[in-house]
């Protein structure tokens, strides 16, 4: 069961997402019914923990295995859409791939000097992308 909870009106969704850069470029999703693009990640299950979300969310979404996962932080990220008010709290790793990339479903390789002019949700992780340092935070967005 994943994570996601209904609170006095607001929704929790705790997920992973996780950089991955190929020789095409860092992998986004993107689903058709939305304009903009994230990481690739989702919500994690009832009794797993980050690590592991992380490493099944990658074989989902591109049929590879993820190595080298490295935590980077956390990110805590309030915002309203017509479902209703939301608060996700995501656990951000980097890692690579066991395999090259060709292609999958809903997921795109985007080059680098590409992502400053990408709408990427939320908006911290392209910062991230973009300002990559070493430093560990926890970051709060949205309130």
């Amino acid at each position: 069961m994943d994570l996601t909870i209904n609170v006095e009106n607001v929704i929790l969704n705790i997920k992973v997402n996780v950089i991955i850069k190929t020789v095409g470029g860092v992998l986004l999703e993107k689903h058709e019914n939305k304009s903009y693009l994230f990481l690739v990640g989702g919500r994690m299950k009832a009794g797993e923990s980050s690590l592991e979300a992380v490493h099944r969310e990658v074989i989902e979404e591109t049929g590879i295995k993820l190595k080298n996962a490295k935590f980077i932080t956390v990110i805590e990220n309030f915002f309203d859409v017509k479902e209703g008010a939301f608060q996700e709290i995501s656990f951000l790793y980097e890692g690579e791939l066991e395999s090259e990339f060709v292609s999958a479903p809903g997921i795109i390789a985007i080059p680098e000097s590409e992502i400053a002019d990408l709408d990427i949700r939320p908006n911290i992780m392209k910062e991230i992308l973009l300002n990559k340092s070493e430093q560990t935070n926890y970051i709060v967005k949205g309130v």
